[in-house]
């Protein structure tokens, strides 16, 4: 805490001098005092001394003597000091007229040991300057009124610390001042910042920079420019005319006019720097309803934009431009209007008017304008005004409901249409029943929507969107007709399931006749049952449909017309022969028959042993695929069969015994005869199988298409190989005799 206490206390006391002036090689030393932060000029004209002599030239040489242990900055910023002077001349020359101060010119080198040969030399030493003390100083060398050479010493360190770049920059600045001639000005403060001349160094922490009174005195002094002949000049101080400002060269003041809000930005600024200029509030409300809105900035820059940029290089001037504004504030509730409520300029004239006078919330609430209320009372859905005070305006409305009423069949007694909030509506229809024709009608069972009733008409107070549609159900006529039971006819709901029942299912009648029921006929289809239901999908027309049976006796023969017992399957139906039946009138498909077929086959010696017989039912075919039934009675069946017999002979004709033949899966053995069997066997083609021994020889087939005897061929037979051997024998016994009767001859 106590050093903190002593270097501040070192910073705030310390005074350094500025500048040593050398007059005739004698050093005259000015020390820097303390001084108070009061900003004020000094009363009187601004004046400054000078010290009676000048360079009779104006390309002055300059070389900086660099030092190792200092930084590239520092050296920047003493280089940078005679671009400013140099600029600080050319600037007051052109604005004042003396534009013989745009002759001087500097050429700096910079070098790390010292040189001869220049005008000006600048070199730094790292002394530690202690309060009161200088930290720079500035030898004039001058001989009859001329100055011949300056030596310049910047001292970069005090007991504080180390000066900075800046302190630096306004050090050097100064001495360079003397080093053209100039003394030391009387006031600290210029009307923009700090006198550089001023002998006391205040550590301002910005770049300074000469003012019109330090570059008045060297047009003053440096008059002879103006004739091109050297003059020593005569005088010792200087004071600057009334009509050149007391100011910093190179900074340049930024002025703000605005009527309404604030700005910053306003002030004075190093030429060449960037300006930002902000309106603080382009809005400033002036009282209810009423405001000033920022509109653009004019002068030296135009641009509607609140914040603007830019390099300053001279006095600027802005004003911010305002306009007034009034608030419109329109309450519209559920419409949209034209116009939304906002502010806007005075003087500016508005075409108010509704989007749509009415306004629908979905689609079964809107709102219907009525009029405008408030500062203007209008019933036109349409205002024209002009802005040129707070206004308020109110739409006024009605809430209406939408009733929705359907009805397909039968127009509503009231129609669908838009009712205010509270009114009553009426709901019906004119005819409850519709016929639709084609034995279709449709019936009104209710109404169905907001609410569900099934009364036919309802009284409905209006709050809220209806939708009310009526209920019709659709019916068809349904016709149940029957001959024999009776006929009957029902309207009956679509879609509803319909029962249909038939009690009686036959009906006997006299003379061997009855009827039977045998299906209903519904639309395209039939149904056995003689009970149903059915849904019902359109008009329908029932039929019972039934048949008639008569009882009869089937008569089956053979094609001699011998009776032959059978079973006839008949429609699906086993019918026996000889036996009373109930049969379908009509044509009847015979679709099988199986005759008994009675077979007698002969034991070996049938003489001796007798006939072996025995019967199977066979299928065959009837004569007539047909029978037509039209009354009661007997029928005769004739059937595709022959009485035959089959015997085993030979290719001789000579009887084959011992051949056994199979037929089907039958085997018959031939007896001494032949015979084989005797029967009745279906008209067609019959093969069989010849066997001997056990052993198949041979194999046949026979066609039967009429009564009588069919023979079998067999290979050769017992009495074919007797004979041949009779006949062997015989014509061996006749070669012999012949051969004897030659020996004897």
């Amino acid at each position: 805490m106590q050093k903190y206490r002593k270097a501040k206390t070192t910073v705030i006391a310390l005074i350094i001098l500025l500048a040593q002036i050398i007059v005739h090689y004698d050093a005259i030393q000015v020390r820097v005092i303390a001084f108070k932060d009061d900003y004020k000029l000094s009363s009187g004209s601004p004046r400054i001394e000078v010290i009676g002599a000048v360079w009779d030239k104006t390309d002055l040489k300059v070389l900086i003597v660099s030092a190792s242990w200092l930084g590239k900055k520092y050296i920047d910023s003493v280089v940078k000091v005679f671009n400013v002077w140099d600029r600080a001349l050319e600037s007051f020359g052109n604005s004042y007229g003396y534009e013989y101060l745009l002759d001087f010119s500097f050429k700096v080198k910079i070098s790390s040991t010292y040189q001869t040969g220049y005008d000006i030399i600048v070199k730094f030493s790292r002394d530690i300057i202690e309060p009161g003390g200088k930290i720079g100083l500035a030898r004039v060398e001058y001989c009859d009124g001329k100055i011949t050479r300056v030596y310049v010493t910047l001292y970069t360190r005090t007991t504080a610390g180390d000066l900075s770049v800046v302190d630096i920059f306004n050090i050097a600045l100064h001495e360079i001042g003397h080093a053209l001639g100039l003394e030391h000005a009387e006031s600290k403060y210029t009307e923009n910042g700090l006198e550089i001349m001023y002998p006391v160094y205040s550590y301002p922490g910005v770049e300074l920079r000469p003012s019109t009174l330090d570059v008045y005195a060297l047009a003053e002094i440096y008059s002879w420019l103006k004739t091109g002949v050297f003059k020593p000049t005569d005088k010792t101080v200087i004071t600057l005319p009334s009509h050149i400002p007391y100011k910093m060269l190179l900074y340049y003041r930024v002025s703000i006019y605005s009527e309404y809000g604030a700005a910053i930005g306003e002030g004075w600024y190093l030429e060449g720097s960037i300006v930002n200029v902000t309106l603080l509030s382009t809005i400033v409300t002036l009282g209810k309803g009423i405001r000033a809105v920022f509109k653009r900035w004019t002068g030296y820059i135009n641009s509607e934009k609140p914040s603007i940029s830019f390099r300053i290089y001279q006095d600027v001037k802005l004003y911010a431009e305002w306009k007034i504004q009034y608030y419109l504030n329109i309450t519209a509730s559920y419409f949209e209007v034209n116009v939304s409520s906002g502010w806007y300029d005075a003087g500016t004239r508005l075409t108010i008017s509704l989007q749509n006078s009415t306004v629908y919330i979905g689609s079964n609430i809107r709102y219907v304008f009525i009029k405008w209320n408030g500062d203007i009372e209008s019933k036109n859905s349409t205002l024209i005004i002009v802005i040129d005070k707070p206004l308020s305006l109110t739409v006024e409305w009605r809430l209406e409901y939408k009733v929705e009423i359907f009805s397909l069949y039968s127009s509503p007694l009231n129609s669908t249409g838009w009712y205010p909030e509270g009114a009553e509506v009426f709901i019906g229809v004119v005819d409850e029943v519709v016929d639709l024709g084609n034995k279709t009608r449709m019936v009104l069972k209710g109404w169905t929507g907001t609410f569900d009733f099934k009364n036919a008409t309802a009284r409905i107070v209006v709050n809220q969107p209806l939708q009310f549609r009526a209920i019709w159900t659709k019916e068809y006529l349904v016709e149940v007709s029957s001959e024999y039971t009776g006929s009957f006819e029902k309207w009956v709901p679509m879609g509803q399931l319909f029962k249909v029942k038939l009690n009686t299912t036959i009906i006997l009648e006299d003379n061997g006749t009855r009827r039977i029921f045998n299906y209903w006929i519904v639309k395209d289809r039939i149904v056995e049952n003689n009970v149903f239901e059915v849904v019902v999908w359109e008009p329908l027309f029932i039929k019972a449909i039934w048949k008639t049976q008569y009882k009869v006796v089937l008569e089956t023969r053979d094609m001699e017309n011998n009776p032959l017992g059978a079973v006839l399957f008949i429609e699906g139906e086993e019918v026996k022969s000889g036996q009373k039946v109930w049969l379908d009138r009509g044509k009847l498909e015979v679709n099988g028959v199986f005759y008994n077929r009675t077979i007698k086959a002969p034991n070996f010696i049938r003489y001796f042993t007798g006939w072996n017989i025995f019967s199977e039912f066979t299928e065959c075919e009837p004569l007539e695929k047909r029978i037509i039934i039209n009354t009661t009675g007997t029928y005769d069946v004739k059937l595709r069969v022959w009485k035959v017999e089959i015997k085993a002979v030979d290719f001789l004709m000579m009887p084959s015994p011992l051949y056994t033949i199979k037929m089907g899966d039958e085997r018959y053995l031939a007896d001494l005869d032949g015979l084989l069997l005797e029967t009745e066997l279906p008209e067609g083609i019959h093969e069989f199988e010849i066997y001997l021994l056990g052993f198949k020889v041979g194999s046949g087939e026979i066609l039967v298409d009429k009564s009588g005897v069919y023979y079998v061929r067999t290979p050769a037979t017992p009495y074919y190989i007797a004979l041949l051997i009779i006949v062997i024998v015989y014509l061996n016994r006749k070669r012999k005799n012949s051969t004897q009767m030659q020996k004897h001859a």
